[in-house]
C-alpha cells in the first residue's frame, strides 16, 4: 500500500481512546528487500471491532506475559508470520 493510500484511508478519522486501563504491545514489522526497508501494515476485517483499520498487529498482555512475548503472538496470530 502506497503512502498517499494510507492517507488516502485515515482522512475524516477521528482519533479516540478505547480503553485506557489496558496493557498492550504492538509490533513493528519491517521488511527488507533488496531496494529498501518496508513497514508491514496489516488491515483489520470488515465487521469486526475498529474493522477495516490500517494498524500494527498488536494486543492484550495476557496475565504474566512479557510485551515483547505479547507482540511476537500478535503478529503471528494476525499476520501468520
Amino acid at each position: 500500500m502506497k503512502a498517499w493510500e494510507i492517507k488516502e484511508k485515515l482522512d475524516g478519522r477521528k482519533p479516540g481512546i478505547i480503553e485506557v486501563e489496558r496493557a498492550s504491545a504492538v509490533m513493528i514489522p519491517l521488511v527488507e528487500k533488496e531496494d529498501g526497508l518496508y513497514l508491514l501494515f496489516e488491515k483489520r476485517a470488515n465487521g469486526i471491532r475498529q474493522g477495516g483499520e490500517i494498524c500494527f498487529p498488536g494486543g492484550r498482555i495476557d496475565p504474566g506475559e512479557k510485551p515483547e512475548r505479547t507482540a511476537l503472538r500478535e503478529m503471528e496470530e494476525e499476520l501468520g508470520l
